[in-house]
């Protein structure tokens, strides 16, 4: 009894580790989450107005990206390498300033410990991950504000001086109302996620 209960335990062990085909489904999914970024951002970065409104619209829209992600994969650490590698790919590729890599790796994290918390199997746990994870778009919106010569510097050369004395010029009261929109928006993606995705939830045993 106690040999068979060892050798069920070790495969249920070993099950719940990540294997190559969750790593291949965390880089292809993750890719496709950086790519739906730059195709959604690239419209909004028209205006300094239109570009604070980008983070709570790709809470919404990347919220189907990463439900259907979640309901692919449900094991350990599988949601923070999903939440980590594509906002890092990116701020790689922009430039990245040490406190947007700490808080990259702190939200990815907080994720994952969050759907943990919650479960790994739930609707809840989902929602509170992708809440999460949605917060590390706010990341890059720091640089105006802890790194400002550079990021005047750079958006001077790439965008002209209307737009960098427009960034330039924006309040520091904007950083919390981008969390908050980022918060509603992620919220009412995944309920939208939801609808569409009703029947991968269902197949893939997320309990609502």
């Amino acid at each position: 009894m106690n040999k068979h209960g060892s050798i069920s335990e070790r495969s249920t062990s070993v099950n719940e580790r990540l294997q190559t085909k969750d790593f291949v489904n965390i880089g292809i999914f993750a890719a496709i989450y950086l790519v739906g970024s730059f195709v959604v951002g690239t419209p909004f970065g028209m205006s300094v107005v239109a570009y604070m409104l980008y983070p709570f619209a790709y809470a919404i829209i990347g919220a189907i990206i990463t439900v259907f992600f979640m309901t692919r994969c449900q094991k350990k650490w599988a949601t923070f390498l999903f939440a980590l590698l594509p906002f890092l790919v990116l701020h790689l590729m922009t430039g990245l300033h040490y406190l947007l890599l700490v808080h990259i790796v702190a939200f990815a994290l907080i994720a994952e410990l969050l759907r943990q918390w919650a479960g790994l199997h739930t609707y809840k746990g989902i929602t509170l991950a992708h809440v999460a994870l949605s917060l590390n778009m706010v990341a890059s919106y720091w640089q105006i504000f802890v790194n400002r010569e550079a990021y005047y510097a750079k958006t001077l050369e790439t965008m002209g001086e209307t737009f960098a004395m427009g960034y330039l010029n924006l309040p520091t009261w904007v950083l919390p109302v981008l969390y908050v929109s980022v918060i509603v928006g992620a919220v009412f993606g995944v309920l939208l996620a939801k609808r569409i995705l009703e029947k991968n939830l269902e197949k893939s045993g997320i309990e609502t």
